[in-house]
């Protein structure tokens, strides 16, 4: 990703860079960053400057309350409002001002993320009184991800979409970049979406476009509030660890290497995914203060119809998934169509888009179910039915489950992490779904598969009990466990950096570094690469 940011930035100037956590795998140790980063970006490091953010790896050998560690020792940051914005008193969290741009960085691994707390007062506090024409925030783990993280369940991700994207919100923020999952996913302009994914509305998207010319998205010239943010994961520059990547505020999601570049030139901004191969992935432009410009022609919505297993918007059912069909039309193309169970909270793709199908897994009871068929100009269309699930009855028999890797006997030890663990699982009808349970760090989630299944799971110090459990549909469940003693090589930080390198994402501006391509005569580009998350910025004068 280094040498691809390199290749397209060529002769522009790199303004800054923003790491998004997880800088130097496995544990943020002073070797690790020397192999990492300094012995990595030498070149970059000479000319521009460098604005981290903490991640769980880096955390594995710094502590936010001390300022100790190798990080924070690496690493010197502004707590007293020295680069712009309000004191903070800490380097764990600060804020900082470049050109028309204002960064706040937040601390989502090791400082209370609880409202009222000290960060969280600060960071209303910062945001609210920012005069830039421009609001980027930055952290380490994603208010949404449907990629090797799950921000429906996962405590740091829940706690930084409910408790923080309302005060950002509220000062009218632009972008958000994270990192963390290691995938591509970027958000339709979104505003107060913060539930789960299954909550999302149509109405919580300002724009349900791509963002790309010659429809950008629009906002008020300054930092007016609740226009809409972009939100940004940012974690694949390093590897990619794939997951459903189905998070409905995605207007894209990619299991692809890649980096993210920014280049803000006045009121406006342009953001490329640039893969690995130096190829775009995804892009999108945010302008401010313009009069959007008339319609292009395309303001007629999709239609959608369910058929399939039948017309009417009910049914019952004693098996599980049930096989929606329909079809669905545009007066330019249906560019996909999706759907969503309330009962389950899951949600997916159908196969198809004018003639359309999709196996939905339910719950015991009834089950909301939409479908939604989207355009290429954003607009959308729904239709809706109910099924009711009954179970075979005297379906008492519970589903059975093991654990064959990476140890049958219930032990393993390992001075890496995450770590794979896969087996299998089989029921009298059918395994719904796979579970799991950290209890050394509270993280849970869904594996990958039902009769033969997988999950990363992230580890802490120490011991970690991690528990699988194998539901049926009919509510009956069967747990295994194995305890993985974790214990770093050397020194630890927790991170999730995807790079080879050992980075998880880079992102810049020119505050932060790096910048995309031939860029406009006086702009501010950005480089994020999405693993170990690096943002990358430089500013044409």
């Amino acid at each position: 990703m280094r040498d691809a940011y390199l290749s397209a930035a060529g002769s522009t100037y790199t303004d800054l860079w923003l790491m998004l956590g997880d800088n130097a795998y496995d544990d943020g140790t002073d070797a690790e960053y020397q192999a990492a980063v300094f012995n990595m970006y030498p070149t970059l490091l000479r000319q521009s400057v460098l604005w981290p953010t903490l991640g769980n790896h880096d955390g594995h050998s710094a502590d936010s309350a001390t300022l100790s560690g190798p990080y924070y020792n690496i690493f010197s940051l502004p707590k007293n409002g020295e680069c712009g914005g309000l004191a903070s008193g800490t380097e764990a969290y600060y804020s900082f001002d470049y050109a028309n741009i204002h960064f706040i960085c937040l601390d989502s691994y090791d400082t209370s993320r609880a409202v009222g707390g000290a960060m969280h007062t600060w960071a209303k506090n910062d945001a609210a009184a920012a005069t830039r024409d421009w609001i980027i925030a930055f952290w380490h783990h994603p208010p949404y991800s449907k990629g090797s993280h799950n921000s429906d369940s996962e405590s740091a991700l829940v706690d930084m979409r409910k408790n923080f994207l309302p005060i950002l919100e509220d000062a009218g923020v632009d972008l958000v970049l994270c990192g963390h999952s290691h995938s591509y996913e970027r958000s339709f302009l979104l505003d107060g979406h913060y539930g789960a994914s299954t909550t999302l509305t149509e109405s919580m998207k300002k724009d349900g476009g791509s963002g790309r010319d010659p429809n950008p998205y629009r906002k008020s010239a300054g930092t007016a509030p609740h226009e809409g943010a972009v939100y940004v994961v940012a974690g694949s520059s390093g590897k990619t660890s794939g997951g459903s990547l189905n998070h409905p505020a995605m207007f894209v999601s990619l299991n692809q290497l890649g980096s993210l570049v920014l280049d803000i030139n006045g009121n406006r901004l342009d953001a490329k995914f640039l893969r690995s191969d130096g190829s775009i992935g995804d892009y999108f432009t945010i302008v401010k203060g313009t009069t959007p410009p008339p319609p292009s022609g395309d303001t007629t919505n999709p239609t959608i119809t369910i058929s399939t297993p039948t017309t009417a918007s009910t049914y019952t059912t004693s098996s599980s998934p049930v096989t929606l069909g329909g079809s669905a039309s545009d007066n330019v193309g249906v560019s996909q169509v999706r759907w969503s169970n309330a009962a389950t909270g899951a949600s997916g793709t159908a196969s198809g888009t004018t003639s359309w199908s999709a196996a939905v897994p339910l719950n015991p009871g009834s089950n909301a179910i939409t479908v939604t068929a989207y355009d290429a100009a954003g607009h959308t269309a729904s239709d809706t039915i109910t099924v009711t699930y009954t179970p075979p009855s005297g379906d008492t028999t519970p589903p059975s489950i093991a654990i064959t890797a990476p140890s049958t006997t219930g032990q393993y030890a390992t001075s890496a992490e995450p770590v794979s663990v896969s087996g299998t699982a089989s029921d009298n009808v059918g395994v719904a779904r796979v579970t799991w349970f950290n209890a050394a760090t509270g993280d849970t989630g869904v594996a990958s598969g039902t009769a033969s299944w997988s999950a990363s799971i992230e580890l802490a110090a120490g011991e970690n009990p991690v528990t699988f459990t194998a539901h049926d549909a009919a509510g009956n469940s069967t747990s295994a466990t194995i305890s993985i003693t974790y214990r770093a090589a050397g020194a630890g930080g927790a991170a999730d950096a995807d790079r080879d390198d050992g980075q998880e994402g880079l992102a810049g501006d020119r505050c932060s570094m790096g910048s995309a391509g031939a860029a406009p005569p006086a702009g501010l580009g950005l480089f994020l690469a999405l693993t170990g998350a690096l943002a990358l910025a430089s500013r044409r004068r």
